[in-house]
């Protein structure tokens, strides 16, 4: 059941909220994966400004790589409804070399954490 709400927030939610990632270089499934991941572990939405983003690569076997992510976030939320309070995220994420089955594409973007000094996630 959780699994089919999450499907439905990001094929619903997605492509709204993917439009309002102001200086990401990531690819689009990539910024999915992060908005659905700041949703679940602490419930917050609004535009997302990526400030800075670093990429560590471990070179596997034959040609595979996997991709270590650090990206610094900024979520404009409105707070009391009425002015924006800007919100400081740490997002770690990887990028798997494999094939993706539920978006039948190769590389599984999975977010390992996300911590803040300014609210509590999970």
């Amino acid at each position: 059941m959780k699994k089919l709400i999450s499907a439905l927030f990001v094929l619903l939610a997605g492509p709204l909220s993917i439009a309002s990632v102001d200086n990401s270089q990531l690819v689009a499934r990539h910024q999915a994966v992060i908005q659905m991941a700041i949703w679940n572990s602490c419930k917050l939405l609004g535009d997302i400004q990526v400030v800075s983003n670093e990429v560590q690569t471990e070179r596997l076997d034959s040609g595979i790589e996997d991709r270590y992510y650090t990206t610094e976030i900024n979520l404009w939320n409105k707070a009391d409804g009425h002015s924006l309070e800007a919100i400081r995220l740490t997002v770690t994420s990887r990028y798997s070399d494999m094939y993706d089955h539920e978006s039948r594409d190769w590389g599984v973007y999975s977010v390992d954490s996300i911590t803040s000094s300014d609210v509590n996630c999970l």
